[in-house]
C-alpha cells in the first residue's frame, strides 16, 4: 500500500491540559485520528516529547493539526506551542502538505491573541512553497448537552380536589 494513500491520512488533534475541546476538530477527517492530551500537571517539555514521538511513529502523512490551547502565557507554555506547531508543519511540509490550525477560546487575553497570530505569521514565513497553511481561530465557547427535543413539551396537568 502506497504510505501517501488516502487510507493513511492522520488527523492530529493536540489538547494542552485544561484546553477546552474545540468543536471544529470534528470538521476535519482523515481515515485516521490521533488525539494528544496534556496530562494535569505533565511538564511542557515532556509533552512536547511525547506528541512529537507520536509523529514519527504514525503510518501516513499529517493532512491536518490542531491545536488547542489552554491561553497559558508562562514562557514553558509557549515554547511549548512552538516546539509542537513547527513540529507538525515540518511532518505535513516533508509530505503532501496539510493545514494546522491553532485554537483557543474567545475569552482569551490580548496577549494569547497576539501570540498565536505572531506564531502562525512565523511558520508562515518558514514555510513559504511548502504546501502547508496555518489558521487561528477563537470561537465562543459553548456547552450543549447535545440533546435535542423531539417534540414540544406539554403543560402538566393540575388536578383539583373540591
Amino acid at each position: 500500500m502506497d504510505m501517501d494513500s488516502d487510507e493513511t491520512r492522520v488527523s492530529l488533534v493536540v489538547m494542552e491540559a485544561g484546553a477546552g475541546w474545540p468543536e471544529m476538530a470534528g470538521a476535519h477527517h482523515a481515515p485516521n485520528s490521533v488525539v494528544e492530551a496534556q496530562l494535569a500537571g505533565e511538564p511542557p517539555a515532556d509533552f512536547a516529547g511525547r506528541v512529537k514521538h507520536r509523529m514519527g511513529s504514525l503510518d501516513g502523512p499529517i493532512v491536518f493539526g490542531l491545536i488547542a490551547t489552554n491561553g497559558s502565557m508562562d514562557a514553558a507554555s509557549v515554547e511549548l506551542r512552538e516546539d509542537i506547531a513547527r513540529a507538525a508543519c515540518r511532518h505535513m511540509a516533508s509530505a503532501e502538505g496539510g493545514e494546522l490550525l491553532l485554537v483557543a477560546d474567545e475569552s482569551v487575553a490580548d496577549d494569547v491573541r497576539h501570540s498565536l497570530m505572531a506564531l502562525a505569521g512565523g511558520l508562515c514565513g518558514e514555510l513559504a512553497g511548502d504546501n502547508v497553511s496555518v489558521r487561528v481561530r477563537f470561537p465562543e465557547t459553548r456547552i450543549d448537552s447535545g440533546l435535542v427535543p423531539t417534540a414540544p413539551v406539554a403543560e402538566p396537568v393540575v388536578a383539583e380536589t373540591g
